[in-house]
């Protein structure tokens, strides 16, 4: 149902055949790293993902539910109309770092990268008082 009403939302495409439970989106018409970060600012996890760019969302349990699908579609569509009204105001959070990681030519840098951003995650202070 929801890869269904996807296709029809305006400026949307299908990645792939849906068979199971992983929908993936994009858009020829706009960042669709800017629509992920708008559904996410109204509760929902999308995945980003490159070559191609487009977005999937991993279908649960919780999807099933009553009505959830529904507003899952009516999000999708509610935040397309407001990104296609203004495209240029879109393209800040995971559009901006999703968008510059596709663009890196040498894709053997990625994973460096990658890696030194998850080593500062988990750098600590030094204990400077012993």
């Amino acid at each position: 149902k929801i890869a269904s009403e996807i296709a029809t939302v305006p400026t949307l495409k299908i990645v792939g055949k849906p068979d199971v439970s992983v929908v993936a989106f994009t858009s020829d018409k706009f960042n669709v790293y800017s629509l992920s970060d708008a559904l996410k600012a109204r509760g929902w996890a999308l995945n980003a993902l490159q070559f191609p760019e487009c977005v999937h969302l991993c279908v649960t349990r919780l999807h099933t539910e009553a009505g959830v699908a529904d507003k899952f579609v009516r999000d999708v569509r509610e935040a397309t109309e407001i990104i296609l009204r203004d495209p240029e105001a879109a393209g800040g959070g995971s559009a901006a770092v999703y968008g510059m990681a596709a663009s890196i030519p040498d894709r053997s840098i990625v994973s460096e990268l990658t890696a030194v951003y998850l080593d500062s995650l988990y750098a600590s202070k030094a204990d400077i008082s012993r």
